[in-house]
């Protein structure tokens, strides 16, 4: 698989690619995503004075942190779990600079937690679809 070029974790403008989630969780380019995530790890780290990416004892955060493999999903059970402890992020992500998006990341987050409550409540998994035809592993239940 052939990594984007740029930067560390940012993608050019030209390799960057859209997300659309089921249960309207997320919708927008890669690396708005990835910003939101990145804000959410750092969150993670204000409120448990912790610095590593993936949170122990936190399984939702954990779930949501480290999906990326194009064979998985987001079950509807860990969709309960990341709404819930992702809103106990919400006041650290008030203050989170969303970069060059338009939307701050405390708004990805009650987005990205209402979508997670709806597949839950449906039990539906989360899914994802990409512009990239899955080059980038995201997401999704075929």
């Amino acid at each position: 698989m052939k990594q984007p070029s740029g930067e560390d974790s940012h993608m050019s403008a030209k390799n960057d690619f859209m997300i659309i989630s089921s249960h309207d969780a997320f919708s927008g380019s890669y690396s708005v995503f990835q910003r939101f995530r990145l804000a959410v790890a750092a969150a993670y780290g204000m409120k448990y004075n912790m610095d590593y990416f993936y949170p122990d004892g936190h399984p939702g955060l954990t779930a949501f942190l480290s999906q990326n493999s194009s064979g998985q999903w987001i079950e509807p059970e860990s969709c309960t779990r990341i709404a819930n402890e992702l809103g106990a992020l919400l006041p650290h992500l008030e203050d989170a600079s969303p970069g060059d998006s338009a939307r701050s990341h405390a708004d990805h987050a009650r987005q990205f937690i209402a979508g997670c409550r709806k597949a839950a409540e449906a039990n539906e998994p989360l899914t994802f679809e990409d512009t990239s035809n899955n080059v980038f592993g995201l997401w999704h239940k075929g």
